[in-house]
């Protein structure tokens, strides 16, 4: 805006100068002298005016000049940081892309692998979720504590030998309640394989899979990876000289877009959940507030897909097992 401000000046003296420069020459000759026989004087006082005149006209070109320079080198700064940013960027998406490719389900046969195993998971925190609203109908906890709960067996998976990190991460119950719950789950970690309907996870009956053991070894990288592009987006265009605020706002939302567009909704709502649950996301960054609060929600407004919404477990559906 400066720059624009010194090439105005400078435009606006170089026209006075030019108006100056082919109008008084010929007017003070006119007014000066009925006589040309001798204009000398004349001459040394049309010389004397235009010798300062042309001086300030030389240096407003330069100015001219010089601020052209100015924009362009800024231009030139702009251009080259944002193919810094970019090619920074596109080298962290290709990271993100290559975390979901290596996710799996452990099974005999790997079938779910990359977004497909992101399309499980999802679908058995609900089921988690569902048989603890079933089974803890007498705690009188909201939903999102329970959420909370479904969220660290599904997460850290059960064990048949210690459930020592379940009762650190769920102290809202008791110890009898947490080893009840890690018992009933353990005891069912393989009735996918026999065929048992469960719910939400129809579509997966008869396969080979071990039901709750786990995710923590996939998950945490991917969500870290997520929150390491959008501090890196955020903190890279906040603290650019080049743009103003608006702009700043705009190329924000068109990088979380681009990120976004190599999610797919189920991997959307895992990251909403593991956001909204874990203790990974106490740190404290406006770019990963924004991004989680403001953005993604838009993004999983689908029924049942937000783990925040009410409806996030169908109550019909619970109603047919009460």
């Amino acid at each position: 805006m400066k720059t624009n401000y010194f090439l105005l000046i400078a435009l606006l003296v170089f026209l006075v100068y030019m108006a100056v420069i082919l109008v008084l020459p010929p007017t003070l000759i006119e007014h000066l002298a009925s006589d040309y026989s001798d204009t000398g004087q004349i001459g040394d006082t049309v010389g004397g005016l235009l010798g300062p005149l042309i001086a300030i006209g030389a240096a407003a070109l330069t100015l001219a000049a010089f601020c052209s320079q100015i924009a362009a080198n800024r231009i030139q700064r702009s251009d080259l940081q944002k193919e810094r940013f970019e090619n920074n960027f596109f080298n962290l998406i290709d990271l993100l892309n290559r975390l979901t490719c290596d996710t799996r389900i452990r099974e005999k046969k790997e079938v779910n692998v990359g977004k497909q195993a992101f399309h499980f998971m999802f679908y058995e925190y609900k089921a988690i979720v569902f048989k603890l609203h079933l089974n803890l109908r007498s705690q009188s906890l909201s939903n999102q504590q329970i959420n909370k709960i479904g969220y660290s067996l599904f997460i850290n998976g059960v064990s048949k030998t210690s459930t020592k990190r379940l009762r650190y991460d769920n102290d809202i119950l008791n110890t009898g309640t947490i080893s009840d719950i890690n018992d009933m789950l353990w005891n069912e970690r393989d009735i996918l394989q026999k065929g048992t309907p469960v719910q939400y996870l129809m579509d997966y009956a008869f396969k080979a899979i071990t039901l709750y053991d786990g995710h923590r070894l996939y998950l945490v990288p991917f969500y870290n990876n997520v929150c390491l592009i959008v501090k890196y987006i955020y903190d890279t265009i906040q603290g650019s000289k080049y743009w103003n605020k608006r702009t700043k706002e705009i190329e924000i939302t068109r990088y979380f877009e681009i990120l976004c567009s190599q999610l797919f909704e189920h991997q959307m709502a895992i990251l909403n959940i593991m956001h909204t649950y874990d203790g990974l996301s106490r740190e404290q960054h406006e770019g990963i507030n924004m991004f989680f609060s403001d953005y993604l929600q838009g993004l999983i407004s689908g029924p049942g897909l937000n783990c925040r919404d009410k409806e996030f477990i169908d109550s019909n559906e619970m109603q047919k097992f009460i």
